[in-house]
């Protein structure tokens, strides 16, 4: 397991400015606190233009670029639906690297998120069957089946590590694959089962897989595609022991998304969602959801820049991801390093 060394400043002299910090997560160095939220990224034939694009975003002072999902070699993964996707096959490890060398010629770091989508495509499966339009759609993976899905994790992490990317990072999040399983922990009728084991069995499989050292993230999110209001931890007593097996089973860095970052994650407490994880695993926390954008009956854009800063300075959180505003601007988080706040603009 890596060691993190963390150091959220106490005070910020300026918007934004502590965010410009570097950060050392164990042996990797980032030069500053923000994130590119990863971004589902179809290839249209022309790769380079993807090359180019998490270049110009490296080259523009974000320290820690996440790709958008990776799809896992897996034959209900996702893939045929969406060709368009990269997956972590042998025919693609070339672009892998290249994405991979891009980044670090720009000074960054870049981690691949491994991604399965689960019961998200016609076909699919997951953690229980689903339904669309009161048609079957997707259906309950058989136990029989969890060991190779396990392995399509382990191997995709494997090949990224091979590539030269920094970081992986598990897609837990909005519905997908390892969502499913991660949002029923509390339900299963068998503790011991192979569908109440699969998320800590993926992630130590991964730990095996890339060695003890290198970081390995997890998206995580109370909320998904379909329900933007979902929940299924309650309280801080449910999130720690969520967390806990989680934190064992080799997980370095938690991204915890929301729809809006800076929201209380449970009644009777001011703390997020973000902070919430941090103070009970004592990992370090990427923090996502809604910065720099505008919101109807919300904070304004420039009350968002007040509110990040106010996380990071509280410890809440030691990285700000941004999504939006870098597919918008290439150059959105060296505007926030210069301090030319009022051109960072988002649509």
């Amino acid at each position: 397991m890596m060691e993190e060394t963390i150091c959220a400043p106490k005070t910020i002299p300026s918007a934004l400015e502590g965010f410009s910090r570097p950060l050392r997560l164990g042996e990797l160095s980032l030069r500053s606190r923000w994130a590119m939220a990863p971004m589902a990224c179809e290839v249209h034939g022309d790769f380079k233009r993807n090359v180019a694009y998490y270049r110009s975003r490296a080259e523009n002072h974000v320290g820690l670029i996440i790709t958008g999902g990776i799809v896992v070699d897996h034959p209900l993964s996702g893939y045929n639906e969406h060709p368009d996707y990269p997956r972590f096959v042998e025919a693609q490890s070339g672009r892998l690297r290249a994405i991979a060398e891009a980044v670090h010629g720009a000074g960054g770091a870049v981690s691949a998120q491994v991604w399965h989508l689960g019961t998200q495509v016609p076909g699919g499966l997951g953690a229980v069957a689903r339904s669309k339009d009161g048609k079957p759609f997707a259906r309950e993976a058989e136990p029989e089946r969890l060991p190779e899905l396990i392995e399509a994790y382990a191997a995709g992490a494997r090949m990224a590590k091979d590539a030269g990317f920094d970081a992986v990072e598990l897609h837990g999040a909005h519905g997908y694959l390892l969502d499913g399983y991660l949002r029923r922990w509390g339900t299963w009728s068998g503790a011991g089962s192979p569908a109440s084991r699969f998320a800590v069995d993926v992630i130590r499989a991964v730990r095996a897989a890339v060695g003890p050292r290198f970081p390995i993230g997890l998206r995580f999110s109370q909320w998904n595609v379909d329900d933007y209001g979902a929940r299924y931890l309650h309280s801080t007593g449910e999130m720690e022991r969520f967390l806990a097996p989680l934190v064992e089973a080799g997980i370095d860095l938690f991204h915890a998304s929301t729809r809006r970052f800076w929201l209380p994650a449970f009644e009777g407490s001011p703390l997020t969602f973000a902070g919430w994880t941090r103070r009970i695993s004592g990992k370090p926390v990427i923090a996502v959801g809604g910065f720099g954008s505008r919101h109807e009956g919300g904070p304004d854009v420039e009350e968002t820049y007040r509110l990040a800063d106010r996380l990071l300075a509280d410890g809440e959180c030691d990285l700000m991801a941004v999504g939006r505003g870098l597919l918008h601007d290439h150059g959105y988080c060296e505007k926030a390093r210069a301090g030319r706040l009022e051109e960072m603009k988002v649509p």
